[in-house]
């Protein structure tokens, strides 16, 4: 927004209060307009008035014609006003639009009078560039449903091409109560919405549901909605509806995979491991009563069995998009996850004091297999360092690193050099992706293994 060539122009008109001013100088301190005040608007030029919004303020509902009347056509008019019956006269008269000041002027109100004002001005200036557009036509042959109800919820408008909600002429006059055609069971919560609307206008609310299709099925739709009340010809409860039917289709489809996916989870973490458990715990004892040397190799393999599992756990788990983030002091976690994973020999240092906001057991998930696998895949000790680039973060080691050939498919699943179960970087990917972040392999200073992690929420601790 603050990009724009030229900042847009608030002509100030009719201030009664001291107020007013005030809160258009806060609006060109924090935006990207400038002010002028005037005393007549019929000394208006639109061709010399470019990038300009008439900013009117009075109490006097009767002179709110005369201003319509006076402001020269290609001018833009939004009032400022005390209350909504006054904001509701301003419209009935011609002003395109209205702000309401409802006690004391937030930071956010003046971004919203901000959002009004460059609405209007694009409009217009659009509309005297190219020429006026039918937007009745517009309407008429929108793929998505365009409705207008009325406070009672009858309906005031429809377009007639929608591919939801879809009537014959006849159906639309005689329909009373669009809510006869939501399920049943969604009543209840879209009156509730719909009263929320009526409470709250200008307010956008989103909404799902289902509604009886023309073949007499019930199908799921969106819609966005906002209370245009006494808003020029509008003057109802819009609602732009849209069919999301496929959509919810495939989410149950997903929905069932993931069903299907936890239980395959929890037979591999509970009977499966315990199966696997009871074969080791006899393994051993056959190892300790015949020294034979296939009672070793049927050890190695069942310890092999459970670091799989393990690891095949842990890509179910956490390649799950994360829907909770929370703030995780990195230092302190780089210092409990090397605990955990290297050796005493190992130096784990973290450069920087460093804020992430993530999925704290999935980035100890992340951190415990890069520091593992700095470990399994160098025959001499490495020194490890985590610390921040810009958007994110890095761990990296002075080890043997990763060849230029292989750097493409570390993060493949079962890719390793013999060491390891080849699922550890894959893990790491996986986690990264469920936050939605870059990964890169790179090379370190010493000739290691570097990792970067882009997109991410960090903050330096100072």
């Amino acid at each position: 927004m603050e990009n724009r060539r030229e900042p847009i122009q608030v002509l100030l008109y009719n201030t009664e209060t001291d107020d007013i001013p005030e809160i258009i100088n806060r609006l060109t301190n924090r935006h990207n307009t400038t002010v002028e005040v005037i005393s007549e608007c019929e000394d208006l030029d639109a061709t010399d008035q470019k990038q300009s919004v008439l900013v009117p303020y009075c109490s006097d509902r009767s002179c709110f014609s005369d201003i319509v009347t006076e402001v020269p056509e290609g001018i833009p008019i939004l009032g400022l006003a005390d209350d909504r019956s006054i904001a509701e006269k301003m419209i009935e008269d011609g002003f395109y639009d209205y702000f309401l000041l409802d006690g004391d002027v937030t930071e956010a109100d003046l971004k919203t009078l901000y959002n009004r004002l460059q609405t209007l001005e694009r409009s217009f200036s659009r509309s005297a560039e190219e020429g006026e557009i039918d937007t009745s036509e517009l309407a008429e042959f929108a793929p998505d449903a365009f409705v207008v109800l009325n406070e009672d919820m009858s309906v005031r408008y429809m377009n007639r091409y929608s591919q939801v909600l879809n009537d014959d002429e006849s159906d639309l006059e005689t329909r009373e109560d669009v809510i006869e055609y939501v399920h049943p069971d969604d009543r209840e919560r879209i009156k509730s919405r719909f009263q929320y609307l009526l409470d709250n206008p200008r307010e956008i609310v989103r909404t799902e549901c289902r509604v009886r299709s023309e073949e007499g099925d019930w199908v799921w739709v969106e819609s966005s909605g906002q209370n245009l009340i006494g808003y020029k010809s509008v003057d109802g409860v819009f609602f732009v509806v849209r069919d999301i039917n496929d959509r919810k289709k495939k989410e149950k489809e997903i929905e069932r995979n993931r069903d299907r996916l936890d239980n395959v989870i929890s037979i591999m973490s509970h009977d499966l491991r315990n199966l696997l458990n009871v074969g080791m715990a006899r393994s051993e004892m056959i190892a300790e009563e015949y020294d034979d040397e296939n009672a070793e190799a049927v050890n190695d393999s069942l310890d092999r069995m459970a670091e799989l599992i393990s690891d095949s756990l842990d890509i179910a788990r956490t390649g799950r998009k994360v829907q909770e983030f929370e703030s995780v002091n990195l230092q302190r976690l780089v210092k409990n996850c090397a605990g955990n994973t290297v050796p005493k020999s190992t130096v784990v240092h973290c450069e920087d004091q460093l804020i992430v906001e993530g999925d704290k057991s999935r980035l100890s998930n992340l951190l415990e297999n890069l520091f593992n696998n700095s470990v399994e895949h160098n025959d001499s000790s490495v020194n490890i360092r985590v610390g921040m680039v810009e958007n994110g973060f890095y761990v990296e080691d002075t080890g043997d690193g990763i060849d230029d050939e292989n750097r493409d498919k570390v993060f493949e699943s079962g890719f390793s050099n013999g060491r390891g179960s080849g699922l550890g970087l894959n893990i790491v990917k996986q986690v990264a992706n469920a936050h939605e972040w870059e990964v890169e392999v790179m090379e370190s200073e010493e000739g290691g293994a570097r990792f970067e992690f882009t997109g991410v929420d960090v903050t330096e601790v100072v």
